[in-house]
């Protein structure tokens, strides 16, 4: 997988990201974690390093499955997410 400098900083990122969007209940309703899981962990074995989350993702659900995902490998990739965001029901 390609690896691109992460702006003027010493990180590099995979050059491809991995949405977790789709680990929303809000959305897409319920997924299961053991496949969230194993969706992750693909991911990260085929060298993508970076993942992009929010707050508004479930609300948190996202966020949370993607943290039981990575585990140990946490220190192995790079997160993004965004803050502040409200839905309107």
């Amino acid at each position: 997988m390609e690896q691109r400098q992460f702006g003027n900083s010493d990180l590099y990122a995979s050059a491809i990201g991995f949405g977790t969007w789709e680990m929303s209940t809000r959305q897409y309703g319920h997924i299961d974690a053991g496949e969230a899981t194993r969706a992750v962990q693909s991911a990260i074995d085929q060298g993508i390093t970076l993942f992009d989350t929010s707050e508004t993702y479930g609300p948190f659900h996202s966020e949370r499955l993607l943290g039981r995902a990575l585990g140990a490998r946490r220190k192995d990739v790079i997160l993004v997410s965004k803050v502040g965001f409200t839905f309107q029901d």
